[in-house]
């Protein structure tokens, strides 16, 4: 069984930024993919795909868009394509079979 994910699947927040608000989408997404991948917190996983924890949380979060190393090592762990931080509505399709 191939287990498919929609990046569609946002939460939307509000974040405040030097006293404007601005809206970001929580990528809801990455979190599950994290998860079935085995990683239970996300500063574990940032911890072994070698980024800051910190970081790592603003990019599952919303706050950020990843650089392209970090969206090279977090889909390369993860199994995806990394071009799905840059686009919308694009289904991802896990490399392991159940």
């Amino acid at each position: 069984m191939v287990a498919m994910f929609a990046i569609s699947v946002y939460n939307e927040i509000k974040i405040k930024k030097g006293g404007e608000t601005m809206k970001k989408q929580k990528r809801t997404w990455l979190a599950e993919r994290r998860k079935a991948a085995g990683f239970k917190s996300s500063r574990s996983f940032a911890k072994e795909v070698g980024l800051s924890p910190s970081y790592y949380y603003e990019i599952e979060s919303g706050v950020k868009n990843p650089g392209g190393r970090a969206a090279f090592l977090i889909s390369n762990a993860l199994g995806f394509d990394m071009a799905v931080f840059y686009a919308q509505n694009v289904r991802l399709k896990s490399t392991e079979q159940a």
